[in-house]
């Protein structure tokens, strides 16, 4: 029996922990997941012991239902895999839109939307409108930002854009805050450390 989400395909292009799990859980209902690594690799390979071989079990759980692109982009396997995905490129953000409609449409019970610094770049880079817009569509699901770093965000303004989002969402509002540890290259001041 197909899964409920057999008929998405996901570009998985996080590490470490949240992306990785999230994706997974994708895998679990049905979708194809496509993974791509930087080529350096991603970081949890080396989360170990114990090790499955040469990578970490906890690598290989978290990636255990992906097609995984090999690491050299000149590999035959991994061209063929991206010229697949641009035959067909999802228009964002519709696909993401689509897939929290489904998962309010499933009874999920909430959804996190949202940055993590450590990523560098991100595919929703504005998650607040992102929210703005799943509230539109959805009845039920909770919508929760992901991780505002506080070292980015005012307190204060980012507790006005959450006070206006809980009106939107009519309270299914969730934040996700976090402080960021200072740079190891820099003291707690940010002058450079000795």
């Amino acid at each position: 029996m197909p899964g409920a989400l057999s008929d998405v395909v996901v570009l998985d292009l996080s590490h470490a922990l949240a992306g990785p799990f999230a994706s997974t859980m994708l895998g679990d209902y049905g979708a194809e997941i496509i993974k791509i690594e930087p080529l350096d690799g991603e970081i949890a390979r080396a989360w170990g012991p114990p090790f499955y071989g040469e990578e970490s079990a906890y690598f290989v759980n978290l990636n255990r239902n992906k097609h995984r692109l090999p690491r050299d982009p000149t590999h035959p396997q991994a061209q063929a895999i991206l010229f697949r995905l641009l035959d067909r490129p999802p228009p964002l953000p519709e696909p993401p839109l689509q897939l929290v409609q489904h998962c309010d449409r499933l009874g999920d019970h909430g959804v996190r939307i949202g940055e993590h610094r450590s990523g560098g770049w991100e595919i929703i880079s504005a998650p607040e409108l992102f929210i703005a817009t799943a509230a539109e569509r959805t009845r039920h699901i909770r919508l929760g930002t992901g991780v505002n770093s506080l070292a980015y965000h005012h307190p204060h303004i980012l507790l006005d854009r959450i006070i206006l989002l809980d009106h939107l969402t009519r309270g299914r509002i969730m934040l996700g805050i976090g402080i960021q540890r200072p740079d190891a290259r820099t003291g707690s001041d940010g002058k450079a450390a000795p």
